[in-house]
């Protein structure tokens, strides 16, 4: 799985660069020393025009608006055999249904499910592909996780259907305890996590595996045979120990793929179909700020006798030189360049951008 990851990671770590670099820190750091990669040391220095990366939000804008919206009901539940419409049900089961039906819409509100699908939106139409991880929860009934793209890897079957599903992810010390208990530290680290002064902040390396609960496993694995699905969670470093093991009857794991191309495990995304035009549009935009600049500050040429004086070139700065003298300096040549052909390059790669993000559309959709 890892090594078909590898195979993609340029291209995300390319296109995170020209869109949301700071959202995806693993895309540009090695997990292998288990320290979590910090979105303040990215840059966005490939970003000179935000086009892409505000087209690309209107258009997960425009997906939440209209599948998940959470100013609206989206969803109802309905009976197998029956039609959709009311009247095809009788009035008590009608009435369950309904019930049932807000009682989701409830749970979902109140968890945090509409905060990770907005960025699992924004993911499948950056990457396509997007990772939500689903559980039980005592205080919200259900708790949702994004996973970042370049923090999992997948597999699928011969359905082509994602049932494999690993990540390695850093946690301080302070919350693998809590996740796992002290016994999941090694030695040293149990040390700084008693100690505290900031010990407990310190970072360690976690594999996560979800997968089918295949009963022919090791027997340190395996989970009940009523599972269709075990949960791993273990260590590599610094010697293999399995923290965590559990069964579930469906995934907790989601991967949702824009488009597949024959048998590839990650999909595709309209990002990718719009990233020559996103790299084109922050050229373009260079350029005309070069050319603005040289048409502001042009290169010059000067007479020796200013050399030494840095304000004689400035605004408001005085030269002094004998009367009569020639001494000045001028413009080595005239820059005039056809900014408003410039602009109007710019504007149509933002138009065909916005195209291939279907802004139109979801625009469209919103005005509704």
């Amino acid at each position: 799985m890892e090594q078909e990851y590898l195979e993609w990671q340029p291209l995300f770590r390319d296109i995170a660069q020209f869109y949301l670099p700071r959202l995806y820190a693993w895309l540009n750091s090695s997990p292998n020393g288990g320290k979590q990669p910090s979105a303040a040391k990215t840059t966005n220095s490939k970003i000179l025009h935000s086009g892409g990366t505000e087209a690309l939000r209107t258009m997960a804008h425009g997906m939440m608006n209209g599948i998940t919206s959470p100013a609206r009901p989206w969803f109802r539940f309905r009976l197998e055999g029956f039609g959709d419409e009311d009247d095809q049900y009788p009035s008590a089961e009608l009435a369950w249904l309904e019930t049932c039906t807000e009682r989701v819409q409830t749970i979902l509100g109140e968890s945090n499910f509409y905060n990770v699908m907005g960025v699992q939106f924004i993911d499948i139409s950056l990457f396509g592909t997007s990772a939500v991880l689903t559980y039980e929860d005592f205080d919200e009934v259900v708790r949702f996780y994004n996973v970042p793209v370049g923090e999992f890897v997948i597999a699928q079957s011969s359905r082509r259907s994602v049932d494999v599903f690993g990540r390695f992810f850093a946690q301080t010390l302070r919350q693998a305890v809590q996740e796992f208990g002290e016994e999941c530290l090694a030695p040293n680290e149990l040390i700084r996590y008693k100690e505290g002064k900031g010990g407990e902040l310190d970072t360690m390396l976690i594999y996560h595996l979800i997968e089918p609960n295949d009963q022919k496993s090791d027997a340190s694995i395996r989970v009940p045979s009523t599972f269709a699905y075990r949960e791993l969670f273990f260590r590599v470093h610094p010697q293999p120990k399995l923290l965590k093991k559990k069964g579930f009857h469906e995934k907790p794991s989601s991967v949702a793929r824009w488009e597949i191309t024959g048998n590839d495990t990650f999909g595709t995304s309209p990002a990718m179909d719009a990233f020559a035009d996103v790299k084109q549009l922050q050229v373009a935009v260079k350029q005309k700020v070069q050319a603005k600049d040289k048409m502001i500050r042009p290169p010059v040429v000067a007479d020796l006798a200013l050399k030494g004086d840095p304000l004689a070139l400035l605004p408001g700065g005085v030269s002094y030189v004998p009367g009569a003298s020639s001494v000045g300096a001028r413009a080595i040549y005239t820059v005039n360049p056809p900014l408003g052909e410039m602009t109007a390059e710019i504007q149509d790669l933002v138009q065909t951008i916005r195209r291939q993000f279907y802004n139109h559309l979801f625009r469209n959709v919103s005005d509704l």
